[in-house]
């Protein structure tokens, strides 16, 4: 009795559904708590499209996993139910002819004492059930609502154990508390995925009617377009018929005449508009010539000054390195059969100012 009192205590831990972990969900309110409003902005719209993507496959994701783990759970039930109907079956037809034949040679006093042991039995047995009901309340609400879930976590908090456990009331009442717990926290995950699932739908429906609103709208707008460029479309051809009517009539009376003088006077004011812009043009075009005449002659100046300059820094270079050459050789001069050349390369460098070398000024 003891190991079963130990199997039927084993918890169902609900941190073992394979939902979506807490920091996943945090990380997507962390992400789109605030999110920008303006869709007429592309990378906002972007933003915000690619964000409903996101959280819609995580809440389909939580779905399909919850309807599998359903499913697996109502089959493992199904599978449960009818191999304990085939045991219980086969073990009765075994049992019930020996308690036919043992009832039929036992004693009254014996049927007195095995009464007694039967009705111990039920009573063992009927605390039995109940323990084991609520051992296997928690994975027995797996595929149930939030509101189920709400009504035995009712149930179960006035349910006195006391008054049928008997010599098992105190481990059956740690087994109600935490059996409470675990439903505690299964009715918080049911309410929070049943809000999240209403919250998904309500939010779909509203994109859903949001994009047929606008799509409504722009149906409109280009219905509207439409009818307006029929209508210009229909009087500018009635404009030209007229004009065409207008013309013929010109043409056919002296009224051509001075249809010949306005055209003449447009045509006399466009080629004045017409001169008038090639001298515009003609102006600006001297005017930038003047321009860069004048920023020519400035750099010019410039670079003559700059030459000049580099020049007069040659000719320094030239005396300074003369006059050290002559510092470092002077002593040498009159004692080496080197003196000739030596004197000759200084006269060189004198004459030709290094013009052989490349000067970087």
């Amino acid at each position: 009795m003891e190991n079963e009192l130990i199997e039927m205590k084993e918890s169902f831990e609900v941190s073992k559904i394979l939902f979506p972990t807490e920091k996943y969900i945090q990380a997507i309110e962390d992400e789109f708590r605030e999110f920008p409003t303006d869709m007429t902005v592309p990378e906002n719209y972007i933003f915000v499209k690619d964000g409903v993507k996101k959280v819609k496959k995580y809440l389909t994701d939580t779905e399909k996993y919850r309807k599998s783990s359903q499913a697996k759970a109502l089959k493992h039930c199904q599978d449960t139910n009818a191999a304990a109907k085939v045991i219980s079956g086969r073990l009765s037809a075994v049992n019930d002819p020996m308690i036919k034949v043992v009832k039929d040679h036992e004693t009254k006093e014996e049927i007195v004492r095995r009464e007694g042991e039967r009705l111990e039995a039920e009573r063992q047995e009927n605390i039995e059930t109940k323990i084991s009901a609520i051992s296997g309340l928690v994975s027995g609400l797996i595929l149930a609502g939030a509101d189920v879930v709400k009504k035995h976590i009712e149930e179960l908090t006035v349910d006195d154990v006391y008054v049928w456990a008997d010599e098992h009331a105190e481990t059956v009442q740690e087994l109600k508390n935490k059996t409470l717990v675990q439903l505690g926290e299964l009715y918080t995950m049911k309410t929070q995925a049943e809000a999240a699932a209403v919250a998904a739908e309500k939010a779909e429906t509203e994109r859903v009617q949001r994009e047929n609103e606008a799509q409504d709208k722009r149906n409109a707008e280009l219905k509207a377009v439409r009818i307006e460029n029929a209508r210009l479309q229909a009087e500018a051809e009635k404009r030209a018929e007229e004009l065409r009517i207008a013309a013929q009539k010109i043409k056919d009376h002296e009224d051509a005449v001075v249809a010949a003088k306005a055209e003449e006077t447009r045509l006399k004011k466009e080629r004045a508009e017409k001169a008038a812009e090639d001298l515009r043009q003609k102006e600006a075009k001297r005017k930038k010539e003047k321009e860069d005449a004048e920023r020519a002659e400035v750099e010019r100046v410039q670079k003559e000054k700059e030459d000049k300059e580099k020049i007069a820094n040659r000719k320094k270079a030239v005396s300074l390195t003369v006059k050290q050459l002559k510092k470092g050789f002077g002593s040498i001069i009159n004692y080496t059969t080197d003196a000739e050349f030596i004197a000759y390369f200084i006269q060189d460098i004198q004459a030709n100012e290094f013009n052989h070398i490349k000067w970087v000024d």
